[in-house]
């Protein structure tokens, strides 16, 4: 499903149709971070998926990540011919820090958004940091830019 953004009184934007609040509980970071973020979806939209990082057993980290976190994607992109990863950083929804093993919610916020546009609900995304995979996610849905007045 594709929401679009919708504002608030306040300035806030959250989607329109969704089942979650503009700034979900529980997250650790500060609120005007977490408003930076919500100004930065308005205009640009974010990708929400379900995220699992791997284990250092299964080739992936050792340490936790936590929101602003950055990583390489591979979401089926190639370039003349080559395999090729697109930077995203993302934003954990429903937890602080998500440490190998575990999964959560998070927003992806593709810094190149042209190449991510056949990336829709159900498709399997994975995270690299160089060559090494270290995190896959499901993309849940996706929620366009707030359009111009």
């Amino acid at each position: 499903m594709v929401h679009r953004l919708g504002a608030l009184s306040d300035g806030w934007a959250r989607p329109t149709g969704a089942k979650y609040p503009a700034i979900p509980s529980g997250l650790g970071y500060r609120h005007v971070v977490a408003r930076d973020w919500l100004d930065y979806e308005a205009e640009h939209g974010f990708i929400r998926v379900r995220l699992r990082l791997l284990t250092a057993e299964e080739g992936g980290r050792s340490r936790p990540i936590y929101s602003d976190y950055r990583a390489s994607w591979d979401i089926g992109n190639t370039y003349e011919g080559e395999w090729t990863v697109n930077d995203a950083p993302l934003v954990l929804e429903d937890v602080d820090k998500l440490d190998p093993g575990d999964e959560a919610l998070a927003r992806i916020h593709p810094i190149a958004p042209q190449f991510w546009n056949h990336v829709e609900p159900g498709l399997r995304i994975y995270a690299h940091e160089g060559p090494r995979r270290v995190g896959e996610a499901t993309v849940i849905d996706r929620t366009e830019r707030l359009a111009p007045p």
